[in-house]
């Protein structure tokens, strides 16, 4: 038995819904946690105080840098500390690329900033963080049309009303 529902969030598509809209569609399915294919601000803020759960993303084009500590540092305090007043991120997947030294430099600035207890690190989009394991399952890298298509067919049963969009 699944006792929590997410969804993975990716934004590179053309027909995503508008910001405003994405929280309430994600909360019309129960969905309490989300993996983000990247640490967008906007997202992160707008979810705040929802109580859904994050895991967000570091992109293989950030990995180089990421090797300076202190390049990791002021990443982790820009995309994680920064937020976590406010939205609940639990962990980050550090791209596909994955090099020893990132994942160090990620880890050692959690460490530094006493965050370490809260967010973890992975290695990829394939390992799993924390109870995130079968949402994983369930959605697709297309999860917007599905999550989109699913509530529409719900909607059409009258199980549930898909948000305007």
């Amino acid at each position: 038995m699944v006792n929590s529902l997410g969804i993975n969030y990716g934004q590179i598509a053309d027909n995503l819904p508008p910001l405003e809209n994405v929280v309430p569609l994600v909360k019309s399915i129960g969905a309490t946690k989300v993996k983000l294919y990247d640490a967008d601000p906007r997202v992160l803020s707008s979810f705040a105080n929802t109580g859904v759960e994050f895991i967000i993303g570091l992109g293989n084009g950030d990995l180089a840098n990421m090797r300076d500590p202190n390049n990791a540092l002021e990443w982790v305090k820009d995309n994680v500390q920064s937020h976590l007043r406010d939205t609940k991120i639990t962990c980050i997947f550090v791209g596909n690329e994955v090099l020893p030294p990132t994942m160090q430099s990620v880890h050692a600035a959690l460490v530094n900033l006493g965050l370490n207890k809260h967010v973890t690190v992975t290695k990829n989009r394939r390992e799993k963080c924390n109870e995130m394991v079968e949402f994983e399952r369930e959605f697709c890298r297309k999860h917007t049309t599905l999550v989109c298509r699913h509530a529409a067919v719900e909607s059409n049963r009258g199980v549930k009303r898909m948000p305007s969009l």
